[in-house]
């Protein structure tokens, strides 16, 4: 069989932007006529970049398979040419594409979290490293590079600077190990008090900052307070302090109040002194949720401690969270687990603040 996509009579039309793939002249007087024939509409590749394969996909399976023939020419030496720029278009393409990428996360800093946005692309950048350094035929340049990679990447391990905070290696390993105070056990924890999902009328809406877990396990309505999910937050949210790549915005309290939410998570942080406080200063807030102005919390805001699953031998702790608003079914559940509320107070304590990033970050409440 000889399938070509320039036969001098094709068995099909071919108007406009259409390559026919047809038998030649010898192969047509067996009788199978349009059988042997298959006819791709290409479009612009701007429309559609998936034709090409297409195209080649109905070469190598269909023809030769139905009209059990043998001995293939392939395609003519224009229609290779064809496909040849069809599949350099298409990875231009896709180049671009990556591009635009690589630009943005550039742009938002790729995270703090060990830059964990550039994972997608760490073996693209591994390869640039590996050229950079072919590059460099000196044996002393060659050092110098594979000494300042070296002297960065042992940063990590070293010391990270408070006033740009980047989470090291070491940090973030304890991140996936079991524990009690688990944001997957505060999101369970939830679960269990309001069960049956956002469906249910009278149930809480939270604002988390880590949204994740906590959303996924609780089932519950949930406004993202960093605005990855909510467009009104990425865009008017208070900017905060210290430039925290991709973590740039966070949402206002008067914000929150105008979706309805009734329980600020925001930055989970456990505490074993919920009971024998006599209520939590503004300052004292911060950590949980900074960078706006605390002092905008409606006025019969409280905290509401939700108790961290219990352990032998460990202390007792909660994850303290602020209610915003008057909540019946909140209220019932606080009541029957003995979830114990503590008052807001209205002062900002200087050593509160741990040290500079927190002070920074609560500047706009103190």
């Amino acid at each position: 069989m000889t399938i070509h996509a320039n036969a001098p009579r094709p068995l099909d039309a071919a108007p406009g932007d259409v390559l026919v793939l047809a038998l030649d002249g010898q192969a047509a007087d067996t009788g199978l006529g349009q059988r042997a024939s298959t006819r791709i509409d290409v479009k612009p590749l701007h429309q559609r970049e998936d034709d090409i394969w297409e195209l080649i996909d109905h070469f190598f399976t269909t023809t030769a398979a139905e009209a059990e023939l043998v001995g293939c020419r392939g395609f003519s030496r224009q229609a290779k040419a064809d496909i040849a720029e069809a599949v350099r278009q298409t990875e231009l393409a896709s180049v671009r594409r990556l591009q635009a990428i690589v630009r943005d996360l550039v742009y938002v800093g790729a995270d703090f979290m060990e830059y964990r946005f550039l994972v997608v692309i760490t073996p693209i950048l591994a390869m640039l490293g590996a050229w950079l350094i072919d590059r460099f035929t000196n044996l002393r340049s060659q050092l110098v590079l594979m000494s300042v990679l070296m002297a960065f990447s042992l940063l990590h391990l070293v010391i990270v600077f408070p006033a740009y905070p980047v989470l090291s290696f070491r940090s973030l390993e304890e991140w996936p190990a079991p524990s009690r105070t688990a944001r997957m056990n505060l999101g369970q924890i939830l679960n269990d008090a309001f069960p049956g999902g956002p469906e249910v009328p009278g149930q809480p809406v939270i604002a988390v900052g880590p949204l994740g877990a906590i959303s996924y396990y609780s089932d519950l309505e949930s406004v993202d307070m960093l605005g990855l999910t909510d467009e009104w937050v990425a865009r008017n949210g208070e900017e905060a302090q210290i430039y925290y790549p991709g973590h740039v915005r966070m949402a206002p309290p008067e914000y929150l109040a105008d979706r309805g939410v009734d329980l600020i998570i925001g930055q989970p942080l456990p505490t074993s002194e919920h009971l024998e406080r006599d209520g939590y200063r503004l300052s004292e807030l911060v950590p949980t949720y900074s960078a706006v102005d605390l002092r905008d919390l409606p006025e019969g805001a409280v905290v509401l401690g939700v108790p961290v699953p219990a352990q032998d031998g460990a202390a007792d702790l909660v994850w303290p969270v602020i209610y915003l608003a008057d909540n019946p079914r909140v209220d019932e559940v606080a009541e029957a687990e003995g979830w114990v509320t503590q008052p807001i107070i209205r002062e900002c304590d200087p050593a509160d603040f741990a040290d500079p990033v927190a002070r920074r970050l609560g500047s706009r409440t103190c």
